[in-house]
């Protein structure tokens, strides 16, 4: 069949689009700048919470060089990331395959638990979860004195 071009502007409420409840626009509309270094956490391909599923995985911190660089921290070097709430020590990965003022760090792992850098009084006022993404985060050596 032919395309109709148009057709659901007929069906639409008020004429327009409304893609976010009016909620959600107020929680973006209260955007405040990021912190210089904030968590990310990530899924790993082929993990399942809790399971091993290839020798040799290990959660690690991936940053980004310039993040490294000024966090004084190497490629493979174990590491503390720490936030307000908690800290947990793992192994850095430097690469750029992550943004700038960004620290990746997977879920899942016992030893290596992203939620102990969460607070859980953050809380998102939509969905009542804790936040993860965003909370503010610094990287120091292990071997380096704690500030």
């Amino acid at each position: 069949a032919p395309a109709i071009h148009g057709w659901v502007q007929e069906h639409l409420p008020w004429g327009v689009w409304r893609l976010a409840p009016a909620q959600l626009a107020e929680q973006l509309a209260a955007f405040r700048p990021p912190p210089d270094l904030q968590l990310a956490p990530r899924r790993q391909t082929r993990r399942i919470n809790g399971l091993e599923c290839r020798p040799g995985d290990e959660p690690a911190a991936l940053l980004h060089p310039e993040d490294a660089r000024r966090a004084g921290v190497s490629d493979g070097e174990m590491v503390e990331v720490a936030s307000e709430a908690g800290a947990l020590r793992l192994v850095a990965r430097v690469t750029d395959g992550v943004a700038v003022g960004t620290v990746s760090i997977p879920h899942g792992w016992g030893q290596a638990n992203v939620n102990t850098l969460v607070s859980s009084t953050d809380l998102d006022p939509l969905t009542g979860m804790p936040v993860s993404s965003g909370t503010a985060v610094r990287v120091s050596p292990v071997n380096a004195p704690s500030a």
